[in-house]
């Protein structure tokens, strides 16, 4: 970063504006993986402004694509599926087939996130094919990685193992990604009952996530860490590791999946029996998930809610958050 930003001194110095719009371009990017979301979609504004200016539509349509996925990291799902949709019909219309695959990496999750199952899996495919076509690296790695999270979450891992295991694959050319499609296998694994293979594969992830991830893939190596161990029912493990999940976010100005962070804590606590302090957690978790709009977040945090009510006694709010998680369901 310190290189790209000596080079966007000097274009703007000697008045390079292409030079300065490929620069800020690139910066963007740079800042968005070392986890500053912010300050990348504020270069890449300017950029896109530039873009515009001379008349480059390839790029214009790169710089909408990466500003799309700060938008979707930051929790701003209305802006990003707004750029996105701008940046996929610009590239459509000059046939720029990379640059498509570009800006729907992050629609299928924003639909996921949304609870918009079937657009999330079709969204996903279709970029799946697109960034393939393409010859795009990262895209296919990444979109295999996340609809194997899909069907996971959907209770069809068994659908998602061969996803993974060619994202993973092709993680071993693209090493960022790599930890990202680890733990998409991982958690696949671990939801067919392969405990053993799932900690053989996270481990591989952990160790090579810090040195070299993009700034989304520590977060889901986390996700599926806790997750495994809170299947163990290891639940100071679970606690452990979503505290670190919680810090990683709040540093990296990432407000997507903070709710799970917290719901992984608040059913450890349910674990240990601290009921009233598992309830808690699960109210500042609705709050968060419906700060940003999260349904499929939501429909989770409900339920365990519900039946915390329930061990509470307070058996009419149980029946009132199972109606409104049925709801979501539906």
């Amino acid at each position: 970063a310190g290189y790209g930003e000596e080079s966007v001194a000097i274009a703007r110095e000697l008045n390079l504006r292409e030079q300065l719009a490929h620069t800020l371009n690139d910066l963007g990017g740079l800042y968005a993986e070392s986890g500053e979301p912010h300050r990348s979609l504020a270069v890449l504004k300017e950029a896109e402004e530039l873009w515009r200016e001379l008349g480059n539509a390839p790029m214009l349509t790169d710089a909408l694509g990466n500003a799309a996925l700060d938008h979707l990291y930051l929790g701003e799902f209305e802006q990003a599926l707004r750029i996105s949709d701008e940046g996929f019909e610009l590239g459509k219309s000059i046939g720029n087939i990379w640059g498509q695959a570009n800006c729907r990496m992050g629609t299928g999750a924003v639909f996921f996130e949304l609870g918009h199952w079937s657009r999330a899996i079709e969204t996903m495919e279709s970029t799946i094919r697109m960034g393939d076509e393409s010859g795009h690296p990262g895209v296919p790695i990444v979109t295999r990685a996340l609809l194997a999270w899909v069907f996971g979450e959907l209770g069809v891992p068994e659908r998602g193992v061969g996803l993974a295991q060619t994202a993973v694959e092709r993680g071993n050319h693209l090493p960022p990604f790599r930890p990202w499609a680890l733990a998409a296998l991982a958690r696949t694994e671990m939801l067919r009952g392969n405990l053993e293979a799932a900690e053989t594969h996270l481990q591989d992830a952990e160790s090579t996530v810090l040195l070299r991830g993009s700034s989304m893939s520590p977060v889901f190596v986390m996700l599926a860490r806790a997750e495994l161990e809170l299947t163990r029912k290891q639940y100071a493990e679970v606690i452990a590791v979503a505290d670190r999940l919680l810090e990683y976010l709040r540093q990296t100005e990432t407000r997507v999946f903070k709710s799970d962070a917290l719901l992984f804590k608040a059913k450890a606590l349910a674990g240990n029996h601290q009921i009233q302090a598992a309830d808690d957690l699960l109210q500042m978790a609705v709050k968060e998930a419906e700060a940003i709009g999260s349904r499929r977040s939501l429909l989770d945090i409900l339920l365990v809610r519900s039946k915390l009510k329930a061990e509470l006694g307070h058996l009419a709010e149980a029946d009132g958050l199972r109606e409104r998680a049925r709801g979501i369901a539906e």
